[in-house]
Order: structure tokens, then C-alpha cells, then sequence
């Protein structure tokens, strides 16, 4: 028995059912590696695939009040993920120096 065969017998709902499992299997290991995390830092529960980008749409792609925000609700030291990448973010003074252009 080819691949060929049994894929050809397979319909978009068979499709449909595999590509849903697996995005069940994905979010759920997603979340047990987050949850499970040693010395989690606090922040912001992220999504998968986008992290805390919703979150950031919602205050307009306004970078300083997003991450003002999020110190005043989770202190000093405090994580967000945007996209894929966890960022690590400590003071205001700090995300300063980090959004300013470079004076070289």
C-alpha cells in the first residue's frame, strides 16, 4: 500500500482533524513549559504564536505606556513575550536607554 493511496482516500474534514490535534497537542505543551517554569518571572500571560502582542496593539504600538503599565502592575523586574521572544525588562529608566536611537 502506497502513501499515495492512503492519503488520496483521506477528505479536508480528515485534513481539518489532524491539523486540530496537533494545534491542541502544541498549545497545551506550550502551556505546561510556562507553567512549569523554575523562578518564573511575573508578567503578562502570553498567547501562543503571539505572546503579549495583542496586549500591545491595544495601547496603539505605544511602547512606553505598554510597558509603563506593566511595571506599575508587576514591579521593577517583569517579563513579556512579543512574538516568539520572552524580554526580560527591569527598570523605566532601563526601557529608556533601550527605545532611544543611538547617539554614534
Amino acid at each position: 500500500m502506497s502513501l499515495h493511496k492512503i492519503f488520496s482516500g483521506l477528505g479536508i474534514n480528515d485534513y481539518l482533524s489532524f491539523i486540530g490535534v496537533l494545534l491542541i497537542i502544541y498549545v497545551t505543551h506550550y502551556y505546561y513549559k510556562y507553567f512549569t517554569r523554575v523562578n518564573p518571572l511575573p508578567g503578562p500571560l502570553p498567547f501562543p504564536f503571539v505572546g503579549n502582542l495583542p496586549q500591545f496593539i491595544l495601547y496603539k504600538a505605544n511602547a512606553r505606556e505598554f510597558f509603563d503599565a506593566y511595571q506599575k502592575k508587576y514591579g521593577d523586574l517583569y517579563e513579556v513575550h512579543l512574538g516568539a521572544r520572552r524580554i526580560i525588562l527591569s527598570r523605566a529608566e532601563d526601557i529608556d536607554k533601550l527605545l532611544m536611537p543611538s547617539t554614534k
